[in-house]
């Protein structure tokens, strides 16, 4: 039968008059696929707002890691920047290094140079210490050979306190020392030690007017060493048989030499007058 126009109106009024009839004529016109099309077309959407918001999220992780990677570029920068400064720095102080390097190679130098002009000093030194030494040597002999004269000269105004009219006598005109050396009575190394005395007077004790001899040792300055040689050599006299007395001469006396005098009884003669 033909369709008019009329009954397709009619249709429509009938279709919205039951809703139910459009679902079931929708199936029929247009099959499965078409119903299940909303249901697609609602998973699209969903896919896509799932889409959306997967990429806003990549689009905000993007900013964050192009955030972090200006952040990281920025960190290179001044990290190159303080590269830069540190290398700077390392040449200067290389440069330093090499300065400091080659002023120790010329204060090396300079202390060397010192060194051997120090050494070559010191020999000299000791050269001239060695001749002064040698030449003082020399001159306290002979002062003290002056000074030995000086004494023997002057013996009688310097002993008369101890000895009447003293007089210097040779050990070897001592004929009592000869006689006890023959008979044993001194030794030979005593009759040597006795010949080493610097002075010998003979004269009359003030005391007892009996003959008398003084052991004088001589030095300009009289120390512990001159008084015990004075009285081990006077002692060898007495041993000898005569009557003698220990004594030291001098310009001064040490508070040494002066202590043991007075305990060894040794005669002290000081005379501040200078040999000529």
């Amino acid at each position: 039968m033909a369709f008019a126009v009329e009954d397709f109106e009619d249709l429509v009024r009938l279709l919205e008059q039951h809703p139910e009839w459009r679902d079931r004529l929708r199936a029929t016109l247009l099959g499965g696929e078409f119903q299940e099309l909303p249901a697609a077309v609602r998973e699209l959407v969903a896919a896509q707002q799932r889409t959306e918001a997967r990429l806003a999220e990549l689009a905000a992780a993007q900013q964050r890691t192009e955030a972090r990677v200006d952040e990281l570029a920025a960190a290179q920068q001044r990290t190159e920047a303080a590269q830069r400064l540190i290398e700077a720095r390392l040449e200067e102080l290389a440069a330093a290094q090499q300065r400091t390097e080659a002023r120790l190679a010329e204060l090396a130098a300079a202390q060397q140079r010192t060194d051997e002009a120090l050494e070559r000093l010191a020999r000299t030194v000791d050269a001239a210490v060695a001749a002064l030494t040698a030449r003082m040597d020399e001159m306290t002999t002979e002062f003290g050979y002056m000074y030995e004269i000086f004494f023997r000269l002057r013996a009688p105004a310097l002993f008369r306190r101890w000895l009447r009219r003293p007089r210097p006598v040779e050990v070897e005109d001592l004929a009592l020392l000869d006689s006890a050396t023959e008979n044993g009575t001194v030794t030979q190394q005593e009759a040597e030690e006795i010949a080493l005395t610097d002075l010998v007077l003979e004269g009359q004790d003030v005391q007892t007017r009996e003959p008398a001899y003084l052991a004088v040792e001589v030095s300009r300055t009289i120390n512990p060493d001159d008084v015990e040689r004075a009285r081990q050599r006077a002692a060898i006299l007495r041993k000898a048989g005569l009557t003698a007395r220990a004594a030291v001469g001098g310009r001064r006396i040490t508070a040494e030499a002066q202590a043991a005098a007075d305990s060894a009884g040794v005669l002290v003669a000081l005379s501040l007058a200078q040999p000529a």
